[in-house]
């Protein structure tokens, strides 16, 4: 498939780009510089669309198969000087004093626990859908710049209660950056995170 002028391909047993993933790049800003963190890289194609502009992107996915994936997309599209990919859990390969200008983050955020299998883990968000976002939240004001942003994608169908609560409680503001629908009931939400002391979620 071809999207944005970028080839991808998908493997067996990877997340294909799909309406939350399209809701990021059609929204990712335009950076000419700059440390990039693409959380949940999947096939790559929201890194590869951030290594056109950013200095250096990190694409880190828990999936061996979605780092696989994005490895060779990257080499793909002729930017894998430009992306480097982890398989890993969230921030835990990283060490204190490495921060990022932009995180972008399409996490597991339905409140489902449909399986351990790695696919049903890219939208399993277990209790609330949240319980990945959870430690990604912990964990950020260590990795984001103190002027920095983070784009994630949630729905409707997740705990915002909760995550309000998380994030407040974290220095972490948010604002609603868009939403749409999918389908008759549900909506997705594109937030934008920063370190404040301002808390909004409009």
């Amino acid at each position: 498939m071809e999207v944005d002028n970028l080839r991808i391909r998908v493997l067996n047993g990877v997340y294909p780009p799909s309406e939350d993933t399209y809701l990021l790049t059609d929204n990712l800003p335009r950076i000419s510089s700059g440390l990039a963190l693409d959380m949940g890289s999947g096939t790559g194609i929201i890194a590869l669309k951030l290594a056109r502009g950013a200095d250096r992107v990190i694409a880190v996915d828990i999936n061996l198969k979605a780092a696989i994936n994005t490895l060779l997309n990257a080499k793909l599209n002729e930017l894998s000087s430009k992306v480097d990919v982890i398989c890993a859990n969230l921030f835990y390969p990283f060490r204190r004093g490495l921060k990022f200008d932009l995180i972008t983050f399409n996490p597991p955020y339905l409140p489902v626990n449909d399986g351990n299998g790695a696919l049903e883990r890219s939208w399993s968000g277990g209790r609330g859908g949240i319980e990945v976002i959870k430690g990604f939240l912990y964990m950020l004001p260590t990795f984001l710049k103190e002027d920095g942003k983070v784009l994630m994608v949630i729905s409707s169908l997740t705990d915002l209660g909760s995550l309000k609560r998380i994030a407040s409680r974290k220095g972490v503001s948010i604002k609603m950056v868009k939403r749409v629908w999918v389908g008759l009931f549900e909506e997705l939400y594109l937030l934008e995170l920063k370190l404040s002391s301002t808390k909004s979620l409009n």
